[in-house]
C-alpha cells in the first residue's frame, strides 16, 4: 500500500501518452532514436545499459551497469574539461522536476512488481524500451533478454569496450526467494483457545485506485523469512535494533515487527492529520515490508554467496538467512498486543504460523 494520497498531475511535466514523463531541465534535449517449498527459486531482473550522461536509483530487482559514453551538452568546459565544485552542484539541481518525479514515482509503483515476478518482468521491459526510446541506441528486433552468464549475456558485456553508442538488454538472475503461502497470528489463553486473530491485510479504498486495486496483491511478509508454526510468551523489545539475527541469538522463538507511530513525527491523526488516503497520516493497517537476511555476514543470494545466482550456479544451503520466523505486522495490530501486554489476567501466548 502506498502511504501518499493520490496526486493530479497537470501538464507541466512532459510526457509521451500516459507513459514515464521526460525530465524537465534545461540542458539541451539528446537526440533520440528511431527506433511451493519455503525457498524457491525466482527471476531476479535486471536492466544492464551502457549509459554516461542519465543517472538514477536502480529500481528493485534492476542493476544497472554504467560505461563511458559521454556526449557533448552545454556543461561540458569549452576545453573539454567537466564542471567541478559549486558549477557541477548547480548543473546537477537544474535536472530534477518535481512534477516529472512525482509521475515517474507513481508510474513504477502503481501496479505490483514482486522481484521474480511477472510484474517485476513487464517494469523491466517498460523500463528498457524507455531507455531505448530516450537514449539514442540501437534497437534489436527482439527485446534482448538473456539469461546472466549465458553466451549472449558474457558476448553483451564483453563488446562493451567496442561499443560507440549505448546499449541495454535484460540479464536474468535466479536468487533464492520465498514466497507466502499462509501467515496467521494468534493470542491464546491459558487453555490454548484463540481469543484474538491478526488481521493480515493492508487496507484501502478506491480512494487512491491503484492501491485499492492491489491492497493485497503483495501479502505482507517478510523476504528472506524462515518458515514455522511457533508460541510463546509476548516480550515487549523496543526498537530492537539487531531485530531477527538479536533475537535468534537470545533465544526467542520468533519475532514480530511493526513501525510505530513514533517514527512519524507530529504527522499523526493524534495531532489532527487526516489519515490516508484523505491526508498523509500513516493508515492504521500499513505494513513495512522489508527482507530479514542478515547483511552483515554477506548481502546477495544467499546460497550462492560470493558468486553471481546463474541458473545453474552451485547452491549452499545459505548462512546468512534466519532460523526463527519473522512477521511484519501494522501499527494497529500491535496495539493490540499491547494491550494484552497491559492485561494482568491475561497469561496466555501468541502464535505465529508463516509458511512460504
Amino acid at each position: 500500500m502506498s502511504d501518499e494520497k493520490p496526486r493530479q498531475f497537470s501538464d507541466g511535466a512532459s510526457t509521451k501518452g500516459d507513459g514515464i514523463p521526460v525530465p524537465v531541465t534545461n540542458v539541451r534535449d539528446q537526440p533520440r532514436s528511431n527506433s511451493k517449498s519455503r525457498l524457491r527459486r525466482m527471476l531476479l531482473v535486471s536492466a544492464v545499459f551502457l549509459v554516461g550522461y542519465i543517472s538514477t536509483n536502480g529500481l528493485p530487482g534492476f542493476m544497472p551497469h554504467y560505461a563511458g559514453y559521454t556526449p557533448h551538452h552545454k556543461h561540458h568546459h569549452k576545453h573539454g574539461r567537466h564542471l567541478v565544485g559549486k558549477a557541477a552542484e548547480k548543473a546537477f539541481l537544474e535536472v530534477p522536476d518535481e512534477k516529472s518525479c512525482i509521475k515517474t514515482s507513481f508510474e513504477y509503483t502503481k501496479k505490483p512488481h514482486r522481484a521474480g515476478s511477472e510484474g517485476d518482468l513487464d517494469t523491466a521491459k517498460e523500463f528498457l524500451a524507455h531507455l531505448q526510446n530516450e537514449i539514442p541506441m540501437s534497437v534489436p528486433d527482439e527485446v534482448p533478454i538473456y539469461s546472466a552468464g549465458s553466451p549472449e549475456s558474457r558476448d553483451a558485456i564483453l563488446s562493451i569496450p567496442k561499443t560507440r553508442k549505448p546499449k541495454a538488454w535484460i540479464d536474468i538472475y535466479y536468487p533464492v526467494m520465498n514466497t507466502p503461502l499462509d501467515r496467521n497470528l494468534q493470542a491464546l489463553d491459558d487453555d490454548g483457545k484463540v481469543i484474538w486473530e491478526a488481521d493480515l491485510t493492508e487496507h484501502a479504498d478506491d480512494t487512491d485506485s491503484a492501491a485499492g486495486k492491489y491492497a493485497d496483491a503483495v501479502p505482507t511478509f517478510h523476504g528472506l523469512s524462515r518458515g514455522g508454526d511457533v508460541s510463546g510468551k509476548l516480550i515487549y523489545a523496543n526498537y530492537g535494533l539487531k531485530e531477527v539475527k538479536g533475537a535468534q541469538e537470545v533465544g526467542a522463538a520468533g519475532v514480530l515487527i511493526y513501525s510505530d507511530y513514533r517514527d512519524d513525527g507530529a504527522v499523526t491523526a493524534e495531532n489532527g492529520y487526516e489519515i490516508y488516503p484523505n491526508g498523509p497520516a500513516r493508515h492504521p493497517t500499513s505494513v513495512q515490508r522489508g527482507s530479514v537476511q542478515f547483511l552483515s555476514m554477506y548481502p546477495g543470494d544467499p546460497t550462492t554467496p560470493g558468486y553471481p545466482s546463474y541458473e545453474n550456479s552451485t547452491r549452499t544451503e545459505g548462512e546468512n538467512i534466519p532460523k526463527i520466523p519473522s512477521l511484519p505486522i501494522s501499527a494497529e495490530n500491535a496495539g493490540k498486543l499491547m494491550e494484552l501486554l497491559e492485561d494482568e489476567e491475561w497469561n496466555g501466548v501468541v502464535r505465529l504460523n508463516n509458511q512460504g
